[in-house]
């Protein structure tokens, strides 16, 4: 079977939604529009590199993509890229395709972005340690911690349910994260097709303090971020409390965090129940490829210490 290795054309659009939807299940029933969104929707600002492979027919049986994000920590704001979606059709698979592609990819990629991160799942990794040249260096694991909510907690933040992103506190924090600016917010929480997101007002004695994103299903509410202007453990303690609150007020009783594992949130999640690795149905991970060599810290970047990373940062 012979195979074509092109940039990406919005009119390989159906195709390239059928290779994702066999690939990953995708669930959400607007799937075009989801991919649209992921990949081209107007924040990017027709920034995004996207390389497919097609077959004799014209199908999509690969593809390898990055679209832009900043990337935030300390005093530090970088070009960033986000690579998403890697995939290739069973019949395909073994024949060098992500290879490749990514190479394609990234001579385009090396000239405007500092760094590329990746949430690469299990499979992913595989990639990521097989791919020639690939470059994609395992930064860390994300853990899930379950908090049992029984009663509310006395907390001076109180959480005001909205529709929208107004005004956003000064992120400032030593641990790296994705900048979310207002643009990106209203991308990723707004705009996101058929998405049920929550989007709480988060407020100390009636001062304006962040944000919060919150996603239930079943008896169970997702924590997806938490977008405050603090790094004190302390004090982060008290914007959970808040939460599990509002969470108990709509009659759920169980809180679920998925975070990257470092000490920054084993000190927040004390009082929650760290579930064993092998009880998740898919891990994921922070891997991280450099593509400015001359980029002072390198190091910081390849430690999962320095990272606070949540599950609305998973892409």
């Amino acid at each position: 079977m012979r195979y074509t290795i092109e940039r990406f054309h919005p009119a390989h659009l159906a195709s390239l939604t059928r290779l994702l939807d066999r690939s990953f299940g995708i669930s959400n029933p607007a799937k075009e529009d989801l991919i649209r969104w992921k990949f081209f929707d107007s924040y990017h600002h027709d920034g995004t590199i996207n390389y497919v492979a097609l077959d004799e027919a014209g199908n999509v049986v690969s593809q390898y993509a990055n679209f832009p994000v900043q990337l935030t920590g300390g005093c530090h704001l970088l070009r960033a890229m986000i690579c998403a979606d890697m995939a290739t059709a069973p019949e395909f698979r073994g024949r060098g395709l992500i290879s490749q592609l990514s190479r394609r990819v990234y001579d385009e990629v090396a000239t405007c972005a500092d760094v590329s991160i990746g949430f690469s799942n299990d499979e992913g990794v595989k990639v990521d340690q097989n791919a020639n040249g690939y470059g994609y260096r395992i930064v860390g694991r994300f853990s899930r911690y379950l908090k049992p909510l029984l009663w509310k907690t006395v907390t001076p933040f109180q959480l005001s349910p909205v529709d929208r992103f107004d005004v956003l506190p000064c992120q400032k924090s030593p641990l790296f994260t994705i900048h979310k600016s207002r643009e990106y917010l209203d991308w990723r929480y707004g705009r996101k097709p058929n998405n049920d997101y929550q989007i709480y007002l988060l407020t100390q004695h009636g001062q304006f303090m962040g944000y919060v994103i919150l996603r239930d299903s079943g008896q169970r509410c997702y924590v997806y971020d938490v977008i405050a202007n603090t790094h004190d453990t302390a004090v982060f303690k008290q914007i959970l409390a808040a939460m599990h609150n509002a969470i108990l007020e709509r009659g759920k009783r169980l809180a679920v965090y998925y975070v990257l594992a470092n000490s920054f949130w084993r000190q927040v999640l004390t009082d929650c129940v760290l579930l064993p690795e092998r009880f998740g149905r898919c891990n994921y991970y922070l891997t991280v490829k450099i593509h400015n060599e001359t980029l002072a810290i390198q190091d910081r970047l390849m430690q999962a210490e320095n990272w606070r990373l949540m599950l609305g940062d998973i892409l």
